[in-house]
């Protein structure tokens, strides 16, 4: 995994569910990110790119996946 604040950093990894309270996830690269301040954050870490993205890829996991 790589350091968002490392200007050389050319991966963003984010966790997020949406289940309630002390259940939920909701991190950028590892960190915790609250619920109110995690749009925010995620637009400045993906404005560092300033480039067209590669390739988006989404890994779904969890217990009770449809």
């Amino acid at each position: 995994m790589e350091d968002l604040n490392d200007e050389t950093s050319n991966e963003v990894v984010i966790e997020r569910n949406f289940l309630s309270r002390k259940q939920n996830i909701r991190k950028i690269n590892g960190v915790p990110v609250l619920e109110k301040d995690f749009e925010s954050v995620l637009k400045i870490q993906l404005k560092k790119f300033n480039k067209h993205f590669l390739a988006i890829s989404f890994e779904l996991y969890g217990e009770n996946m449809l």
